[in-house]
């Protein structure tokens, strides 16, 4: 059995690695933006009450808004229906 040539595994592992990195740090800065974002509304619901009323009428009808069509994932929907025990 032949013996896979090193330097290529090396160069995939490498890009791997970059990878894994610019993902990691992509994710750091989306936690780190979203948890700002959201201690800077719990602040503004705190201090304003103005800011309270609408954002909780926009959650509650986001909230019942369906993010699949009837209840079907995207990927049932392209395939015409459903594919567990509900169908």
């Amino acid at each position: 059995m032949a013996v896979p040539d090193r330097p290529a595994h090396d160069t995939e592992r490498s890009l791997l690695l970059e990878a894994t990195r610019i993902t990691a740090r992509d994710a750091f800065i989306g936690m780190a933006a979203g948890t700002r974002a959201e201690i800077g509304v719990a602040v503004a619901f705190r201090l304003w009450r103005g800011v309270e009323q609408p954002s909780c009428r926009l959650a509650l009808t986001l909230r019942g808004w369906p993010a699949a069509p009837h209840g079907r994932t995207a990927g049932q929907a392209a395939r015409g229906g459903m594919t567990d025990a509900r169908a």
